[in-house]
């Protein structure tokens, strides 16, 4: 899967949405999307479905130093459920992560 063109793409502050079919192709277009905007300075917060350590675990195999991005503030990854998230509610996640912004700085 060739994903390198459209992640150099991207400018800072844009997003991207992939619907994907497999574990592997998410982890494909998540690593690199991820780890092109740690590598530049960007702060990230990553709402994860399942255990955020699935994903620190994945960026460390692929070579990046998760842990120090999580120490330093710029790489922050959480459960949704634990925020209380169950359902998307644009109001309160709009809160929470200005919560989460503010504690980042």
């Amino acid at each position: 899967m060739k994903i390198d063109w459209q992640m150099e793409d991207l400018r800072p502050g844009e997003h991207l949405c992939h619907i994907y079919q497999t574990a592997v192709e998410q982890r494909t277009v998540l690593g690199a999307f991820l780890m092109q905007g740690l590598a530049t300075g960007e702060r990230v917060l990553y709402l994860a479905e399942s255990s955020p350590q699935t994903l620190l675990d994945y960026l460390g195999a692929a070579g990046f130093d998760s842990e120090r991005c999580c120490t330093s503030g710029q790489l922050q990854v959480a459960q949704r459920a634990a925020l209380g998230l169950t359902d998307f509610e644009s109001s309160r996640l709009g809160a929470r992560l200005r919560f989460r912004l503010r504690r980042s700085r």
